[in-house]
């Protein structure tokens, strides 16, 4: 029998098991239902297996073979997927939802978790894992603008010279990032389109496995607070180790119910967890996983820092003029028109002189022109500090570790709304070490800006912050990747001989 003929005679298998299961689960015989359904998956693989054998036999039309068969294969995937979810929907409506948590269940449990590594590695037959052409690739959740981007790439940029990558992110501020050589991929984020959450992430899946087949990553690190399944799929179905940078201070209610914190294990293979200013953390991550801990992640180090006149010609300032910056963030300035207003008050009363700077986030529009605040867009602002000689910012983490690890004196503004990150400790944290001052209302900045502009408060600040150590945990993380990348090399020594 040809091959192709043995194609269609499995698949055709394939669907009279799934209607078969489909009946015997709503006449309620599920255990006989649940083995047909396990017999079409394994006849799914059948497909799988024939379709490549036969491209590798045929090499002139094995591309066009495979594509064909991968088509009919999926959407065979696609109806038993959609088949187990029915019928599981079906024994709850008929009330014998006790069967979720028995072996029953647990079986079309199983059975789903196979559908969705058959997903992942039906893109291509050829492992991406072996003689990789890229060292890592870098990936981030959306976010609110570039906090995840930043301290992934002050990461890369402490990996050894030599070593290449890229960065993959769903940021829609990805157009700001501007590092020489390096290659950006966007992916729009399932907020930022009109897709379910179950269909982006098989987009997603299916966008990262064409990316990971050509790029052939060493290994994988993702920065968010939600490891999507399509990213663990495709890393384990390709064997490529997926770390998984997680920023600590989560807010306590976020943390207890947080499922993939606690049992890291079965998303990741890897978690580190930067270090704050703010204090130390200990993170349960479950069985099997222990986190590796670093120093705070900065971006911007305190040899990067250009001098005042040059920080303020590139910025297009005055020298001879005293500089505020105000960098709230997007999440603030919703709500903060009013704590905008107060910065504009308090420093014309004390500072009359100053020049406020706001920095507009690289997801906004171009502000109108204002006479009394000054607006930049610029990403990162860190490098031109020394042009200011006060700054108002957020207690997000990026913004808080490196005003810190810059020795900046500051006021930091929390944003209470955020969802899982806990502003509010942090700030207050920093507050009771004297390594910053903190306003969460307009009133407490007002007191703040007109203690901080008094010579004994900033004097007080600046003692304290002269002794803080500069942040570490882009080097030590990129050590961290070096090992992993290094354990791998063997990898490398795979070939293939024909006499």
């Amino acid at each position: 029998m040809k091959p192709l003929s043995k194609f269609r005679l499995l698949a055709v298998l394939g669907v009279l098991l799934t209607a078969l299961a489909t009946v015997l689960f709503i006449v309620g015989d599920v255990e006989i239902g649940a083995v047909a359904i396990a017999l079409a998956v394994l006849v799914l693989f059948g497909l799988l297996l024939l379709s490549h054998d036969h491209a590798a036999r045929s090499a002139v039309r094995a591309r066009e073979v495979q594509q064909r068969d991968t088509r009919a294969l999926n959407q065979g995937i696609e109806k038993v997927s959609k088949e187990v979810s029915a019928t599981k929907a079906k024994l709850i409506g008929v009330e014998q939802a006790s069967l979720v948590g028995s072996r029953q269940g647990r079986t079309l449990n199983r059975i789903e978790e196979s559908v969705r590594r058959l997903h992942a590695i039906t893109g291509d037959a050829e492992s991406p894992a072996l003689h990789p052409d890229l060292d890592v690739l870098f990936v981030t959740s959306n976010g609110a603008g570039l906090g995840h981007v930043s301290r992934l790439l002050a990461i890369a940029e402490h990996l050894p010279e030599g070593r290449s990558f890229e960065l993959l992110t769903l940021s829609a501020a990805y157009r700001q990032v501007s590092v020489p050589e390096l290659t950006v991929h966007y992916f729009p984020s399932a907020e930022a389109t009109s897709e379910s959450p179950a269909r982006w992430n098989r987009l997603f899946a299916a966008h990262l496995r064409q990316l990971i087949t050509s790029r052939r990553p060493r290994v994988v690190v993702f920065d968010g607070t939600w490891v999507y399944s399509g990213l663990t799929e495709v890393c384990r179905a390709y064997v490529i180790p997926l770390v998984w940078v997680q920023r600590g201070l989560w807010k306590a209610e976020v943390d207890e119910l947080s499922r993939q914190r606690h049992a890291a294990g079965t998303v990741v293979d890897e978690v580190i967890i930067p270090g704050d200013y703010a204090g130390e953390e200990r993170v349960d991550c479950g069985p099997g996983l222990t986190p590796k801990y670093v120093g705070p992640i900065v971006r911007t180090s305190r040899s990067d820092l250009l001098e005042r006149e040059e920080a303020c010609r590139a910025l297009g300032l005055d020298p001879d003029t005293r500089h505020v910056l105000l960098n709230l963030g997007s999440g603030v300035l919703e709500d903060g028109a009013t704590m905008r207003e107060t910065t504009i008050r308090v420093l014309s009363e004390q500072m009359p002189q100053a020049q406020i700077v706001q920095v507009v986030s690289p997801l906004a529009a171009p502000p109108a022109a204002d006479g009394e605040v000054r607006s930049v867009q610029v990403y990162p602002v860190m490098p031109y500090a020394r042009a200011f000689d006060l700054v108002i910012a957020a207690a997000g983490y990026n913004a808080a570790q490196e005003v810190v690890s810059l020795q900046i004196p500051t006021v930091l503004v929390p944003n209470l709304r955020t969802r899982t990150d806990d502003q509010e400790k942090r700030a207050q944290r920093l507050a009771e070490q004297g390594l910053a001052l903190t306003a969460a209302d307009p009133q407490q900045l007002e007191e703040a800006l007109v203690s901080l502009v008094g010579e004994e408060v900033r004097v007080a600040l600046v003692d304290a912050l002269a002794v803080v150590e500069e942040a570490s945990g882009g080097a030590e993380s990129a050590e961290v990747l070096e090992r992993l990348i290094t354990a791998r090399d063997w990898v490398d020594r795979a070939e293939t001989l024909r006499s």
